[in-house]
């Protein structure tokens, strides 16, 4: 079977090992993938255009009003801006070496392909987010609506606004197989069309630990015991959490930074980390600390003790927290979803919660994979 797969691609670990998982997901079970490489909105192509990285950095920058770019830019330093770029070139190669890559397309470009393929799938990360609206990744392009596959898609938020609600009803009944990544995607479609929809996994979780690590290559072991910090956003408690937990291990703290708070901070860096070495770091760890979903995804499915941290104020109408708070609701892990610098649970994990969690993860991974599996079989 021809399929094409249309999702996210931009220079974010999560976005592109989902990328990664689905389409290797699909290619082993016999599957011919072309991975749709879709040219958003011009301002898409700036921030994440390998020629124009550094608008992609003072783009996160400027995310704080308070101090001016001039010293936030010195804050992150010239040598840590190469190692900034040789982590896009990284990613660039990922892309290049590990995806099944089509020629560049536009918007207008995709209405080119709408009867060429078998089967449309779009998923997973946010392309159904309100913030980034956009009717290619609603597969508004194909013709024929049988061949429309949603898996794993998040909207990112617990509600739409009503002005886009009748937009996304109409594109979202079109789908003949309709899934969600997170129960509160679940709720927004019910209430748009009355449909009831499964919730499946997030792509990187259809491999378990064993699989991932068979795709690791061989590097340097750290020598000793860390806990690995991994943060999308600037928050004043974050490292306060660190601070104490690494306080109460006695582990050094590793950051794969992002922001430039990340780069002010007096821990060892790993600035221009592939995507797949990024996952492996996250295997060898003996503590990970994130805001990220899949951040906290790969912490569950490779069994390391986790806390997962707010990005979002809980009563913010824009919180994404949905997200994450989705999938550790799902595996019993609420505690470990912590909103300030207090921290309410234990440390660690028990292991006895370790093994509850591993028997319900095994039992959504196969439901998840049942899911593709039916579709692909026709």
């Amino acid at each position: 079977m021809k399929i094409a797969l249309l999702t996210w691609t931009y220079f974010n670990y999560g976005t592109q090992l989902q990328a990664y998982s689905m389409c290797t997901y699909l290619k082993n079970n016999g599957q011919d993938v072309d991975f749709i490489n879709y040219l958003t909105r011009k301002e898409d192509v700036i921030r994440y255009g390998k020629k124009n990285l550094s608008h992609q950095i003072k783009r996160v920058i400027k995310k704080s009003k308070q101090i001016s770019l001039n010293r936030r830019m010195a804050k992150i330093g010239d040598d840590n801006i190469e190692a900034l770029k040789n982590r896009q070139y990284k990613f660039d190669a990922f892309m290049k070496n590990s995806l099944p890559l089509t020629k560049k397309y536009t918007a207008s470009d995709l209405l080119n392909i709408s009867d060429c393929y078998d089967l449309y799938i779009v998923g997973s990360d946010q392309v159904w987010s309100p913030k980034y609206l956009d009717g290619r990744f609603f597969l508004d392009f194909v013709k024929n609506k049988n061949k429309l596959v949603a898996y794993a898609p998040s909207f990112g938020v617990n509600s739409l606004d009503p002005e886009i609600t009748e937009r996304v009803s109409k594109w979202i009944q079109r789908f003949e197989y309709l899934s969600v990544r997170e129960i509160a995607g679940k709720e927004i479609i019910l209430e748009l069309t009355g449909k009831e929809v499964p919730v499946v996994l997030d792509p990187t979780f259809l491999f378990n630990k064993d699989e991932w690590y068979s795709n690791f290559e061989a590097s340097n072991q750290q020598d000793e015991k860390y806990i690995l910090c991994y943060f999308l956003s600037e928050n004043s408690y974050y490292w306060k959490v660190v601070s104490k937990i690494a306080d109460i291990l006695g582990f050094k703290v590793i950051i794969v930074p992002n922001t430039p708070d990340d780069f002010g901070c007096p821990y060892e860096k790993y600035i221009d980390v592939a995507p797949i070495d990024f996952a492996k770091m996250i295997y060898d760890a003996a503590y990970v600390i994130t805001d990220s979903f899949h951040g906290t995804a790969f912490a569950i499915n490779f069994g390391i003790d986790f806390l997962t941290l707010a990005r979002f104020s809980e009563k913010s109408k824009e919180s994404e927290n949905s997200r994450v708070k989705s999938i550790l609701e799902l595996l019993n892990f609420d505690d470990r979803f912590i909103v300030s610098d207090t921290i309410s649970c234990t440390v660690e994990i028990d292991k006895e919660k370790w093994k509850k969690c591993e028997v319900l993860l095994e039992k959504k991974r196969e439901e998840s994979k049942q899911y593709l599996d039916n579709i692909l079989k026709g």
